[in-house]
């Protein structure tokens, strides 16, 4: 149970311990810097994308230099693109999404989330035609 206050001392413990190791390790700044730039460098993802009903197409992405992404959608008549939902600054700090899926109109969407992207999970429903969490 991580939320057992024994647990949590137990794994800042470990944590505590686990950061003294590695911080003492020579290059690990270096080595902590590179793998920060290549991060934010690499390529992005793409989701698969959901069809909506009117025809348009909800698809995650993230580009270079963004940690979450966002979701977008994409109206092939105009071949336009909106961002929906900006997951950078709508998810709470520590909370990554571990999986999203629209819902069966497409006017929701539903996040998984988990703190530090461990088994503990809460979702959030956003509504994609106001932009805003429900």
């Amino acid at each position: 149970n991580g939320l057992d206050p024994a647990v949590r001392s137990w794994v800042d413990q470990q944590d505590a311990r686990a950061r003294a190791f590695l911080s003492s390790l020579p290059g690990r700044p270096a080595l902590r810097d590179d793998l920060a730039q290549a991060r934010h460098a690499h390529s992005s993802w793409l989701t698969q994308p959901h069809r909506r009903r009117n025809g348009r197409y909800l698809y995650g992405r993230r580009d270079p230099g963004h940690d979450r992404g966002g979701i977008f959608e994409y109206d092939p008549k105009t071949k336009r693109e909106t961002l929906v939902l900006d997951l950078d600054a709508n998810i709470d700090g520590n909370l990554v999404v571990s999986s999203w899926v629209t819902s069966p109109d497409g006017h929701y969407v539903v996040c998984r989330l988990s703190p530090y992207g461990g088994d503990m999970t809460q979702g959030r429903i956003f509504d994609v035609r106001s932009r805003t969490q429900r």
